[in-house]
């Protein structure tokens, strides 16, 4: 597989993300999803003469879309050749991609907590007196304020806590949880 999308001098002043990416390419579980990878020598350009020939492959044996193409009449080519073509902008904002249609056909998903009970207990505030007051002032606010009957506390113990020496080591793991 060869990633043709930035050439080594484009590459260069990003060199941490490039050593993540080699790094994770090499992973035997990225190799066997995407095999071997190699990164490219030069980058693709764009050649509007082969974007023409696939946009023109595209568009036929395809019905035309939309209300605008229903009630225009056939157009001959000379006509075609006259007319100034619309830019890619103006097409994509008049005609919705597919995606954008089936996104949109898609209904609105719900809150899936929706139908449990509203607790009192407000996070946002308890997460202010924890950032700005001492320890025990923020400790007493929570088990003044906790909401036992819509929140639990969970307790954590992790494998290896002598990984854990800065707290915000500890906040993320926990985040992910």
């Amino acid at each position: 597989m060869s990633l043709e999308v930035l050439e080594p001098s484009f590459r260069q002043p990003y060199r941490c993300v490039n050593r993540w990416f080699k790094t994770c390419v090499n992973q035997p579980q990225f190799k066997a999803v995407l095999g071997d990878v190699v990164l490219c020598e030069k980058m693709a350009e764009f050649d509007a003469k082969k974007f023409g020939e696939v946009q023109k492959e595209l568009g036929q044996g395809k019905p035309a879309k939309g209300k605008e193409a229903a009630a225009a009449p056939p157009k001959d080519n000379k006509k075609k050749k006259q007319e100034p073509k619309p830019k890619k902008e103006e097409a994509a904002a008049e005609e919705p991609d597919e995606t954008e249609l089936a996104l949109a056909q898609e209904p609105k998903s719900k809150d899936p907590f929706e139908k449990f009970p509203k607790g009192t207990f407000n996070m946002d505030e308890f997460k202010r007196t924890y950032s700005n007051e001492d320890e025990s002032v923020s400790i007493k606010y929570f088990w003044d304020k906790f909401d036992a009957e819509n929140y639990s506390i969970w307790y954590c113990e992790y494998l290896f806590p002598q990984e854990l020496t800065l707290t915000f080591m500890s906040c993320n793991l926990i985040g992910g949880l």
